[in-house]
């Protein structure tokens, strides 16, 4: 069936709807580029564009099933070599979603589960132009009238979510001081995290981004009810907190203040060297570094460096009372900075260090609870106390927080579910701000698009394996509101053959070089290594490339009747080859090109090893 677009008026739509079709064209390395997300119909587009006619020709697909992961949940992939333009797809999906693109010409088609199609499109800014029915610029090139719908861009129905574990510092963030939509990706929360920090050293911002990355962890572990994530994994429960000393020297320091942090550290260190209790020696040097990080901070600005400061103690006075009570009397009795808010740190950290699992000088152990995060946030409010010291961006801080003995690969299901958890909270946040500047009130989208640039990154191939059916089981959970009917739509990137293997053909992208491969794969149940083989464009075989270039060069040796040199090598090289037909060919070539009572060895031994695996196998004697 032939489509021809057409202009008509626009009419505002509710979007409920997933995308089931995208044209992409002059955007980075894609042009001309289309593919379908499943649906019941497979969709062409050809455009003229000297006449500013699109046609779309659709055929059913006779292989689609409805509602196949989840009534509320659809999934398709992307799949290509490395520079292929998975990256690129995706950025411009959530930069056309947004309506925050850069100049990509597109036509993007919805379902909603009526199945009605609506369209949004541009097709160049030179094509263009205002008539006297007032049609929305980007809609010359129009809509069909039989089925087809504009939608209008009412962003408030539906929200984008994108998620990368990937760094790789692009343009992005430098070009924009606001997310596309709710990012979570690692380039986007690492820049976000630290974009206000002092420019300090690099340890220093990306510790910070550190601490930012553990407080939505923990956030997730405490909130987390989905029986899914335990069978992948045990959510941590217990998380170290360690603080670090500042070193610093006067020279920005208010003029009052200078010695009064030299006189409680001592007393400090006294007291940490007479006490055995290593919960107090803990605690007291924790006190000890938070003067350090207080004078650090002094440091950052010289604003106040000859400021009158109203202090309530004098030194003497400080020197004389007990240690602890000195420290906060110094801290309340000055005018120079806001000293609740280090007494309320002071006090929360006491009582978490008491109830600590272990302690050593400068780091504890607890069970993770509300009251985890309720330290959190008094270290904030700490920090934000110093904020008026730091003229150059965020305070310096001393206190991280992290888990115990977590692998790379749990640290990575961890980052993937807590940064969607975190999402949530974003979601609330823009709907807050959108109601608090915005005309009229909205609520909660009826659909998420969820954008994955290969989030098992990190996996061991079980977990790959399962990466799938876990984003079925926990995504509607985690990103689920008090009842609200959602719909949700992921599309992700993926270089992993476990992953692909749970999608149907009709719903995966094949990309090589910008350019979609037609070709028929083999997906959804497919044996891995068919997989590995077609869908992956893997070449020369499944054998790594230092493998084989290793065996040629003994197959290169063995052919070589005249050169004997190097034997020892290439019988060692031949002994470790696991595949059992080269090994048996390339140990028929040594014997016969060696002739010699060693090489008959070999292969006596070869042939004692196949006679044993088949008693093994068959339980009798050849």
């Amino acid at each position: 069936m032939c489509l021809i677009i057409s202009i008509i008026s626009h009419v505002t739509y509710r979007i409920d709807m997933e995308i089931i079709f995208v044209w992409l064209n002059n955007f980075r390395n894609l042009n001309n580029l289309q593919f379908n997300l499943g649906s019941d119909y497979i969709y062409e587009l050809s455009y003229e564009e000297d006449k500013s006619i699109c046609k779309i020709n659709r055929t059913l697909n006779d292989t689609y099933i409805p509602k196949f992961f989840n009534p509320y949940l659809n999934i398709s992939a992307i799949v290509g070599e490395n520079a292929s333009g998975k990256s690129s797809i995706l950025d411009g999906l959530r930069q056309i979603l947004e309506e925050q693109r850069d100049y990509i010409e597109y036509l993007i088609l919805f379902k909603d589960p009526e199945g009605n199609i609506f369209y949004k499109s541009f097709f160049g800014y030179d094509k263009q132009r205002q008539d006297e029915l007032s049609i929305h610029p980007e809609l010359n090139v129009g809509i069909y009238t039989e089925g087809f719908c504009i939608l209008d861009g009412n962003t408030s129905d539906y929200m984008t979510i994108f998620f990368s574990q990937i760094i790789d510092l692009n343009i992005y963030p430098l070009r924009h001081d606001s997310p596309l939509g709710i990012d979570i990706s690692s380039n986007w929360l690492s820049f976000d995290d630290i974009k206000d920090t002092p420019d300090n050293s690099g340890s220093t911002i990306l510790a910070y981004h550190k601490h930012c990355e553990s407080i939505r962890q923990i956030s997730f572990c405490l909130n987390a009810q989905n029986k899914a994530f335990t069978s992948m994994m045990s959510l941590p429960d217990k998380i170290e907190i360690h603080f670090s000393t500042l070193v610093y020297a006067y020279h920005n320091t208010n003029y009052s203040l200078r010695g009064y942090d030299e006189i409680l550290k001592r007393r400090l260190s006294d007291e940490i060297n007479s006490t055995k209790d290593s919960k107090r020696r803990c605690y007291l040097y924790f006190l000890s570094d938070t003067i350090n990080c207080i004078y650090k901070n002094f440091e950052i600005s010289n604003h106040y460096l000859s400021s009158e400061v109203k202090i309530g103690k004098s030194k003497d006075e400080i020197n004389s009372m007990p240690i602890e009570e000195a420290v906060k009397s110094f801290l309340l009795e000055q005018d120079l900075l806001d000293g609740r808010a280090a007494i309320d740190l002071f006090d929360s950290v006491k009582e978490s260090i008491n109830m600590s699992l272990e302690s050593i000088d400068s780091s504890w152990l607890i069970n993770i609870s509300d009251k985890t995060l309720m330290l959190i946030q008094k270290y904030n409010d700490f920090l934000l106390s110093l904020n008026k010291f730091s003229s150059y961006g965020s305070p310096y801080g001393f206190i991280s927080f992290d888990w115990r003995n977590m692998s790379t690969g749990e640290k990575a299901f961890l980052n993937l579910y807590s940064r969607f958890f975190y999402a949530k909270s974003l979601i609330l946040q823009k709907i807050k701000l959108k109601n608090r500047y915005g005309i009229k009130q909205i609520g909660l989208p009826k659909t998420i698009y969820i954008l994955i640039d290969e989030g098992e990154i990190g996996f061991h191939l079980q977990w790959q394996k399962d990466y799938i059916q876990n984003l079925i089981n926990n995504i509607p959970s985690i990103l689920s509101f008090n009842g609200h009917q959602m719909n949700y739509q992921i599309i992700f990137s993926t270089h992993s053959p476990m992953s692909l293997s749970d999608i149907p053909n009709d719903r995966i992208l094949y990309i090589c070089q910008g350019k979609v491969l037609n070709d028929k794969m083999n997906s959804f149940g497919a044996n891995i290594t068919d997989l590995m083989t077609h869908s992956f464009f893997l070449k020369d075989g499944l054998v790594g490339s230092f493998a084989i270039n290793k065996i040629n060069a003994t197959i290169k040796w063995l052919n070589d009747s005249n050169n004997k040199d190097d034997a020892p090598f290439h019988k060692l090289l031949i002994q470790n080859i696991d595949e059992p037909l080269v090994h048996r060919k390339l140990t028929e070539m040594f014997v016969k090109k060696m002739r010699d009572e060693e090489s008959k060895e070999i292969e006596k031994r070869y042939i004692q090893q196949q006679l044993e695996e088949y008693k093994n196998k068959y339980g009798e004697e050849l």
